[in-house]
């Protein structure tokens, strides 16, 4: 799974795709649509969602409130990827902590602006 590991520019429906797709698991979060076992989904923030070139793939950049129980809260994602059924139906979903790899998210979880 190549998810844009070049130096090439992320092209305008690999951007718009991933906003939407930021968007829709916001708010599945937020409603909290999602079963996890024991989390409270309504603290996950997600910061970023990067498309690959055939938009078959995403990497999820995330952060849970205040950066608490980030390590549990990411192999929860991982181990129940599957139960995320309401978002685009085959775009499989790589889940990764935001801080220190996400422009503009920086420690803790506190966003600041993209450059």
């Amino acid at each position: 799974m190549n998810i844009h590991l070049s130096d090439q520019p992320f092209t305008q429906r690999q951007l718009r795709v991933g906003e939407l797709l930021k968007q829709l698991l916001g708010n599945l979060f937020l409603k909290e649509e999602v079963a996890l076992p024991n989390i409270n989904t309504r603290v996950i923030t997600v910061s970023e969602v990067r498309m690959s070139p055939d938009l078959k793939h995403a990497k999820v950049f995330f952060m849970p409130l205040g950066g608490k129980n980030s390590e549990f809260i990411l192999q929860s994602l991982i181990n129940n990827n599957g139960l995320i059924k309401r978002g685009p139906p085959a775009v499989p979903a790589v889940w990764s902590l935001a801080a220190g790899q996400c422009p503009g998210v920086r420690r803790g979880g506190a966003a600041g602006p993209v450059q």
